[in-house]
């Protein structure tokens, strides 16, 4: 089988490998090869910047931040996610504006920075809901209501836990509803609701189990 990288480097083709690297990176970090992923990335970034290709650049810094955050660098996840917001509001793309804003706000809850978090999953809601992007709609509601739990707003993070549980069930999206399921669960139990909670986490459990399953 060939090799895409291989063959983009043997053309001397710069913007299809970096392309190539983003991919790969991507696919890296579907497994849990974080570290290769951050490589992959870094390679592309490199590429992109000599370049001066702007959206692939964006593009990099949004995926090499996702594994950062990760690893726990924080710091770093913030500081690759802020370069790739300003790309992204430079060039109009309001795709990878949402992406770049989920990124930092994952971040900024790592570093106890509730306030911004919020500040930028909400925007990122709002740019998702106009993109009609109703799967990241219900990702960005779930990753809001980890913020306001964390916070103590259980009512807020309830209503936003309840409709991701929503879009993800009208989608047909398991994976998603089962962590809108956890996150429901673990709501109940910080609100003094066990029975509620076991609920939540067991119907959680039996779509994992399912989804795990030869042949599903």
């Amino acid at each position: 089988m060939n090799n895409p990288l291989r063959i983009f480097r043997d053309l001397g083709d710069r913007l299809g490998e970096a392309w190539t690297l983003i991919d790969l990176s991507q696919a890296q970090y579907r497994i849990g090869d974080y570290p290769g992923a951050i490589r992959a990335t870094e390679e592309a970034l490199r590429i992109c910047q000599n370049l001066g290709e702007p959206r692939g650049e964006g593009s990099a810094l949004i995926r090499l931040g996702s594994a950062r955050l990760i690893r726990g660098d924080y710091a770093g996840a913030v500081r690759d996610a802020e370069q790739a917001l300003q790309i992204s509001q430079d060039l109009g793309d309001r795709q990878e504006e949402a992406e770049a804003l989920m990124v930092l706000a994952r971040a900024r809850r790592g570093t106890g920075d509730y306030p911004g978090a919020v500040r930028d999953a909400e925007q990122a809601l709002r740019n998702f809901q106009d993109l009609g992007d109703r799967e990241e709609e219900a990702g960005t509601l779930n990753e809001l209501a980890r913020v306001r739990r964390e916070t103590g707003d259980y009512p807020g993070a309830v209503r936003d836990a309840e409709q991701a549980l929503r879009i993800f069930q009208d989608l047909g999206e398991p994976p998603g509803e089962a962590e809108a399921l956890n996150e429901a669960g673990t709501l109940y139990r910080v609100r003094g609701s066990p029975d509620q909670a076991e609920a939540c986490h067991r119907q959680a459990l039996a779509i994992a189990r399912k989804l795990a399953a030869p042949g599903i």
